[in-house]
Parts: C-alpha cells; sequence; structure tokens
C-alpha cells in the first residue's frame, strides 16, 4: 500500500505547511463560514448566549470589572496534516454549564467575544473567550478549574504579552 504524504502523527515538513498556510489566506476573508455563526439548535446549547462583535485588544483589556472570565482565550490551531480545527464554542459552553449546575439559570448572562488574530505561524483566525455577569454563585471563580474542556485550544503566550 502507499505511504501517505504525510503519515499520522509527524509534524508538516517546512514547505507543506506554509503551502498550507498561504492557501488559508487566500481563501474569504474569514475562516469560519455564515452556518457557524447561527444561533445552534435547541438540543446543542442555549438560545440566550449573546455574541458580541469582535473587539480589539485595547477593548477587551477595559471591559468593565461587572463581569467574571469563565472561558480562558482560546483560537484555532493548525493540525499536522495542515487543516485547521477551530474550537466549538457552543459546545465548551454547554459543557461548562453542565459543571456549574448553579450557573445554569443564568446562561442568558453568558457572552462570548471574538476578535481576530494571526498565529505566530501566520493561522488567521479568531481569538474566542467567554464571560458571565458577576453574581455571588461565580465570586472567585478561577476558569483554570475548566481549563480541560479547551486546553487544546489555549491562546497562544505571545497573544497574552500583546497585551
Amino acid at each position: 500500500s502507499a505511504t501517505p504524504a504525510n503519515p499520522p502523527n509527524q509534524p508538516l515538513k517546512a514547505g507543506t505547511r506554509q503551502d498550507r498556510l498561504t492557501a488559508l489566506k487566500r481563501q474569504s476573508k474569514s475562516l469560519i463560514s455564515a452556518s457557524d455563526l447561527e444561533p445552534p439548535s435547541a438540543e446543542s446549547a442555549s438560545h440566550d448566549m449573546q455574541f458580541s462583535d469582535a473587539l480589539s485588544e485595547d477593548a477587551r483589556s477595559t471591559m468593565p470589572s461587572d463581569r467574571i472570565e469563565i472561558i480562558l482565550p482560546i483560537h484555532g490551531k493548525l493540525t499536522y496534516d495542515g487543516k485547521v480545527c477551530e474550537p466549538d464554542m457552543y459546545w465548551i459552553v454547554e459543557k461548562w454549564l453542565q459543571r456549574h449546575p448553579e450557573v445554569a439559570e443564568r446562561s442568558h448572562d453568558i457572552r462570548v467575544t471574538r476578535g481576530r488574530w494571526t498565529t505566530e505561524d501566520g493561522l488567521p483566525t479568531e481569538v474566542i473567550h467567554g464571560t458571565i455577569d458577576y453574581a455571588d454563585d461565580v465570586a472567585g471563580y478561577d476558569p483554570a478549574q475548566d481549563a480541560d474542556l479547551y486546553e487544546y485550544w489555549l491562546a497562544e503566550q505571545r497573544y497574552h504579552e500583546a497585551g
């Protein structure tokens, strides 16, 4: 049988990786389609989640302190075979709410913020993070305790250093 050009679990060759990044950059303005932004079905997540327009780093850093971050900044990654793997925020929020049933009735207070960004290796993607209105039920919450839900997509260190 024929050997695949890029066997599983092997890093892409530099030329192949650059070719894939160049092709991605030439695609439409966004890596996500309009259907990705449609509200989820009732089975997959709450229709009450609010989505804001993309915010700049400065705007996000001045976000009012009456909100608690529940999902740390995450973004898409380029896999070993050159495909883009974007995080499914609806799934992440749904799983987060399952872990925190005391907040489930306040799902309408969850805000997911998206902003365009380019990773260090040139992948155009979106940085996404989630917040909820401050209340006693989330006082002192540390988003790192649920980071296992999205640790693969955690934002690169240089994203945090850019602020």
